[in-house]
């Protein structure tokens, strides 16, 4: 049986949430593939149709409770993302509707399909032990269709963090050296770069510093892994990789955002590509002991060329990539 059968004889993909169907013909397709994905994605043609994401709450669901799957990675800010999980896991402390106001991207909190699954996943998680809780992850940058984020949020989290645990002497300058560089965060997430790269900082002396600022941070988060693990928890350790990772990428976006050539657009798509994919490998990597990530994006994110196979042969390619 190839993924190609499987999708032609037992795909339901598009029935109407609820329908039994739904389950039957992932349960099938699964069963179909050689062997067991790592992460699954599920690609949407448009944003905005709550019956895709009712769909996808009603999928999740099952994997969740028939297939071992432990965790969701959805297109919203991975750093926005931080507090939903948090909050799924009982560790928030705020009220729902503030999470999704501030936990999501791109407008995703108003979504009462969003709110079901955030909702659903913490009364399960009410049930498990921490160990088998089901986690959430934003896997896009802090990126929006015109403009990008000041990379602020993410370099002093990941200075901070290697501040705490390894002292001053190591570390490449001070925090105020950081916010001097970046200055005004107006700069960098104004509007108006999209349509003007003149107006962008990140091709300035002070972005160039920040790269090379921000290269150093990670060399000393990889270097001194074991250690910084030790003196905190892995999770934390995750968590400062997450933001370094962001700061990076944000930073060659801001330098994509100052160039002015006609391949301007595809490379500033490539980069934003780049860091979900980066993103989505770490999950694999995380969540390696503990089950497999269902993954829930705009088809034009899951590479392929038709839109049932996308998460398959994406995949297969992060599997390679992670050995």
């Amino acid at each position: 049986m190839t993924v190609q059968s499987t999708v032609r004889d037992a795909g339901a993909v598009f029935s109407a949430p609820g329908d039994p169907s739904v389950t039957a013909a992932l349960g099938a397709f699964l069963r179909g593939l050689d062997t067991a994905p790592r992460l699954l994605g599920f690609g949407e043609p448009m944003h905005g149709e709550e019956g895709f994401l009712l769909l996808r709450n009603q999928m999740f669901r099952y994997l969740v409770e028939r297939e071992g799957y432990r965790s969701i990675a959805i297109e919203s800010s991975c750093l926005k993302g931080i507090l939903v999980d948090f909050f799924v896991r009982g560790a928030s402390g705020l009220p729902l509707d503030e999470v999704m106001a501030q936990g999501f991207s791109h407008g995703f909190g108003e979504s009462s399909a969003n709110h079901d699954l955030v909702r659903w996943m913490a009364e399960c998680n009410s049930r498990r032990d921490p160990d088998e809780q089901v986690r959430f992850s934003g896997f896009d940058g802090p990126i929006e269709m015109t403009s990008a984020d000041s990379p602020r949020q993410a370099l002093i989290f990941l200075d901070t963090y290697l501040r705490t645990h390894l002292g001053e002497r190591d570390l490449p300058c001070t925090p105020d050296r950081i916010s001097a560089l970046i200055g005004d965060d107006d700069r960098w997430s104004d509007p108006a770069v999209a349509m003007d790269p003149t107006r962008s900082v990140g091709a300035t002396a002070e972005a160039g510093q920040l790269r090379l600022i921000a290269d150093d941070l990670m060399t000393l988060l990889a270097s001194e892994a074991p250690r910084l693990v030790a003196a905190g928890t892995r999770d934390a350790w995750w968590e400062a990789e997450l933001h370094g990772r962001v700061a990076t990428r944000l930073l060659s976006y801001h330098a994509g955002m100052a160039e002015n050539s006609p391949r301007r657009i595809t490379r500033l798509l490539g980069i934003r590509d780049t860091l979900m994919a980066d993103n989505l490998s770490a999950l694999v990597r995380r969540e390696a002991d503990r089950g497999p990530t269902f993954v829930f994006a705009h088809n034009g994110h899951l590479p392929a060329c038709l839109a049932e196979l996308d998460a398959v042969l994406f995949v297969r390619h992060l599997d390679e990539a992670a050995g």
